[in-house]
């Protein structure tokens, strides 16, 4: 039996295209093991639910900030250490066939244990732009997969344009109908719909701003209903608001979590979220407009990059995280759902999907034996 490791982080980004890679050896018969950061809670509930496994590594990333990276420097080298060795650990007894990096620390004591037991090694880049973890230990890759490619790196036979990996849940459901996956949600099929992702990790201020602007127009005409998936911290609160002021039902729904995500992307004609890397390609693959609201702190401006990607392929507009956001967004809904219906194709080379999957790729490095 074949068996891979996978490096994750704490965020969606990093776990989900993982999970589908998952899915996709484990029909192939493969035994996967995860590797990933002991307070990553979404890591925990996603792969407890499929029963796979995960080894927990108590590592924490370095702030990019120099005072205080300075004071910081002693633990972070330190839980990398002790964390290498675990992985050494994990490499030595279990004898992978292959080790899959997501991006993120997480990824370096497990890459670095790959290659001083001989095993080989695959990164996978989602964003438009490689990140820091990732360009790192790129050199050390047999293979570098890519999803948006616009920014390709280099020319190399070690650089390769993948379909973007996702969960069997989204492809089983990119077939339903529009308004039969509005009924399913329990909102009104005659309606547009808006869904508003706060995100694995929840997102305020896209949260809150959202929220602002569908109670402002509570006692009019909205014009659309609307599906509000939270994330947990905000869950409670905004679900109270929108309860009170009576607009759940068939006009809205509010979750803190939905695994379903294709239902909720085929409901949608309209996404409001910020510019994760994974959250972009799952509209590219769904051809869903967008409002892309672009975290101003992610990693080397990673979201801001996505967006404009989106954004050039004419399916996405960029708003700014500031004071006039829920005034911003109600413009720029009331726009964007008068406009005719995107038009690109899906799959095609356009917006940078590639010709492989993720698992031919990690198949390719394996040693003959």
């Amino acid at each position: 039996m074949r068996k891979a490791v996978l490096a994750v982080g704490l965020t969606g980004g990093h776990i989900y295209p993982a999970k589908a890679l998952a899915e996709e050896l484990q029909s192939q018969g493969w035994s996967l093991l995860f590797v990933a950061r002991s307070e990553s809670l979404l890591a925990e509930k996603l792969l407890a639910d499929e029963g796979l496994p995960l080894v927990r590594l108590q590592v924490e990333g370095l702030t990019r900030s120099l005072p205080v990276a300075l004071v910081r420097i002693v633990p972070f080298i330190y839980k990398q250490v002790c964390s290498l060795v675990t992985c050494l650990r994990v490499m030595w007894d279990w004898r992978p066939d292959c080790v899959v990096g997501f991006g993120s620390y997480v990824s370096f004591p497990v890459v670095l244990a790959a290659k001083m037991t001989g095993i080989p090694v695959v990164i996978y880049e989602p964003n438009s732009a490689m990140g820091l973890a990732n360009a790192v230990l790129a050199p050390l890759a047999d293979k570098v997969a890519l999803s948006l490619h616009e920014n390709r790196p280099l020319q190399s036979a070690r650089w390769v344009d993948v379909v973007t990996p996702l969960r069997k849940s989204l492809k089983e459901d990119a077939a339903l109908p529009g308004p039969e996956a509005k009924r399913s949600l329990g909102l009104r099929d005659d309606l547009p719909c808006v869904v508003i992702m706060g995100g694995s990790q929840g997102a305020a201020a896209v949260n809150l701003a959202a929220q602002e602007m569908i109670m402002g127009r509570a006692k009019q005409d909205k014009g659309f209903t609307f599906m509000h998936i939270t994330g947990l911290s905000q869950y409670d609160q905004i679900r109270g608001a929108y309860a009170r002021a009576g607009l759940l039902g068939p006009e809205g729904r509010v979750e803190p979590y939905w695994e379903r995500m294709g239902v909720a992307y085929r409901a949608a004609d309209l996404i409001i979220a910020r510019a994760g890397a994974m959250t972009c390609l799952e509209i590219l693959h769904f051809a869903c407009r967008a409002l892309l609201v672009p975290y101003v702190k992610s990693a080397e401006g990673h979201q801001l990059g996505n967006a404009k990607y989106l954004q050039r392929l004419g399916i996405a507009k960029i708003l700014r995280q500031n004071q006039e956001l829920a005034l911003e967004l109600e413009s720029a809904i009331r726009e964007m759902l008068t406009e005719s219906p995107v038009a690109f194709v899906v799959g095609s080379k356009a917006v940078g999907v590639g010709a492989v999957s993720l698992g031919s790729v990690v198949r390719s490095v394996i040693k003959k034996v």
